[in-house]
């Protein structure tokens, strides 16, 4: 472990993104940085590419230091590109979740204020209820593959017309959209020095949360943030090892641990990247079979996945040097097998935990030195961790139960639009410090290791590593006309993690018209209100909800229905969410 002082540190992080990178990645101009759908940049392609981005993007006469600009695309080099270059001309990249509706886009676009918005080309349907959002002046739809080669972008689009999307088609006749292509256009040239306020380690950068703690919210972090995210490494590991080549991304951009985790950390440490954006953890299996990454960050289900599945037997997998797991609590004996599994396949490493949200970035993980598997790890140094009482700012001593809560230069600003939030999560205590209340029940032990109870509210993780916060969805549908009451609930399969479907019960009046093809109405108005990952697999009308004594929905009564009716119909595949 290095001994690294904390002047040391906080010298070392005082840039914006792209500068971070720049001034201390090992990247030569002819090092692959990433390889994407068939093509591979090298580090002068990608850099060149962030720098047109720059030209263009401080040449725009409506854009001022500090607006928003919407983000809703896949991980690809333009999304990644997009990041590095708004935080560099003291632009607010405002990254949202691909899955989402038209109607939500068109409302987080209006509260932005965003004149400027890129979306990927499978999120947009529905564009001219989008391009009502009265702010905006130009939305350029981008493809996954747009930089890839002719056959693969010619198959996506044909892909993507026969999905509905047909945006090759149809926007070219909507007033404010265009294409990535039209965007590039733009540029005016190197020789341009066109006048724009540089970013620094204080411009903000807005992730949407994985809505753990209820509704899904927008957390304001900083390029101090990320950048202090990727130097903790310093400490434990040496990643500029030769050992540490290569990494696979699955994780979307739009997330804090999409970009920070996977994308800004291995740029730093001069890593090739092997991105790949499908959500379907059959091929994620293939893709670390075929990739052979270093590294990889993962939910507990991905890893479960892929050491569980066919694909692995006979193989190989010592090339593994870097195992991570994140976005929830795991019985230690998941964790035992999975680590005996990957020994008997020739990897020397262990699954690693780390604990960390969008609102702190990372904050404690394993380490060899620190290595204790019924935990979440030691905290890292410069990260005050304590244990209240919950509702309080009691704390509790070592041993004992209670909700952790933490100070660290990771800390979020805030939640954007959001005041209410952000006063019950940070929150100053008697030494003075301010503190984030996580929401999370656990306890210190007196060596210093930090092990995690659960969530003080309900939710469920699917194998994507996506945080399925039901009450939402029950939210949505109860304020459908007819509609008495909705719960909804979670089925999985059996002693895993990997849902199989969202099955919603509803009750309702008798003489509302949704009492005919219940099933679809419902199922076309969450499709228009609601992303993806929250819309239910079935909807089950009942003449009367289940109650308990206590005058509640019985959830219990409500889930032996649903694993009934999901045992009955024997679902094929994994639900991905």
């Amino acid at each position: 472990m290095k001994d690294i002082k904390d002047e040391e540190v906080l010298q070392h992080i005082e840039y914006n993104l792209y500068d971070f990178i720049k001034n201390h990645t090992p990247y030569k101009d002819t090092d692959e940085v990433f390889s994407y759908a068939g093509i591979t940049y090298d580090y002068k392609r990608f850099r060149d590419l962030v720098e047109k981005l720059i030209r263009i993007l401080s040449s725009i006469p409506y854009l001022k230091p500090g607006d928003k600009v919407v983000i809703g695309m896949v991980t690809c080099p333009e999304s990644i590109a997009l990041v590095y270059a708004c935080n560099y001309v003291s632009l607010t990249p405002l990254m949202v979740d691909v899955r989402l509706s038209p109607m939500e886009y068109k409302n987080i676009i209006t509260e932005a204020g965003s004149k400027l918005a890129f979306l990927a080309d499978i999120s947009s349907r529905n564009l001219k209820l989008i391009c009502e959002a009265p702010c905006l002046k130009d939305l350029y739809i981008v493809s996954p593959i747009q930089s890839a080669i002719f056959l693969k972008r010619f198959f996506w689009g044909v892909v993507t017309f026969s999905m509905g999307f047909r945006y090759f088609f149809t926007s070219i006749h909507k007033e404010k959209v265009s294409y990535w292509k039209k965007f590039l256009a733009r540029d005016p040239g190197e020789n341009a020095a066109p006048e724009f306020t540089k970013g620094t380690a204080d411009t903000e950068i807005i992730f949407a949360t994985s809505g753990s703690t209820g509704d899904r919210k927008f957390v304001i972090q900083t390029p101090r943030a990320l950048n202090l995210n990727i130097y903790y490494n310093e400490y434990y590991f040496d990643f500029h090892s030769p050992e540490y080549k290569t990494s696979l991304t699955f994780l979307p951009v739009f997330a804090l641990a999409g970009f920070a985790s996977s994308i800004h950390f291995p740029l730093y440490y001069g890593k090739k990247v092997y991105i790949h954006q499908i959500y379907d953890f059959r091929k994620i299996t293939d893709a670390i079979i075929e990739f052979k990454p270093n590294m990889i960050i993962g939910s507990v289900g991905m890893w479960e996945h892929f050491l569980h599945s066919e694909s692995i037997k006979g193989q190989d997998l010592s090339f593994l040097k870097f195992c991570l797991y994140s976005g929830e609590k795991c019985e230690p004996e998941r964790i035992e097998n999975m680590d005996r599994i990957m020994e008997e396949h020739g990897c020397k490493t262990k699954l690693m935990q780390v604990y960390g949200m969008t609102e702190l970035t990372v904050i404690a993980m394993h380490t060899p030195e620190t290595y204790n598997i019924n935990s979440a790890g030691k905290p890292f140094p410069m990260v005050d961790v304590c244990i209240v009482k919950e509702g309080t700012h009691e704390e509790l001593p070592a041993g004992e139960a209670g909700e952790i809560c933490v100070h660290s230069i990771g800390m979020m600003k805030g939640y954007w639009q959001n005041e209410e939030a952000t006063a019950r999560m940070l929150q100053v205590h008697p030494d003075g410090k301010t503190y984030l209340h996580t929401g999370d029940l656990g306890y210190m032990d007196s060596e210093g290791y930090l092990y995690i109870n659960g969530r003080i509210k309900n939710m469920h993780v699917s194998i994507s590593g996506t945080k399925i916060f039901t009450p939402d969805l029950e939210a949505e549908v109860q304020r459908m006309d007819g509609v008495v009451r909705s719960a909804a609930v979670v089925c999985k399969v059996p002693e895993r993690n990997d849902i199989t479907g969202i099955i919603l019960f509803v009750e309702l009046k008798k003489d509302s018209h949704l009492n005919k093809n219940t099933d679809k109405k419902i199922k076309a108005h969450c499709h228009d209100n609601l992303p993806m990952f929250l819309r239910p697999d079935k909807v089950i009308a009942l003449d009367s909800m289940p109650m308990t004594s206590s005058g509640k929905i019985d959830y219990q009564d409500l889930q032996k229905q649903a694993d009934s009716y999901m045992l009955k119909h024997k679902p094929t595949k994994i639900n991905v969410k």
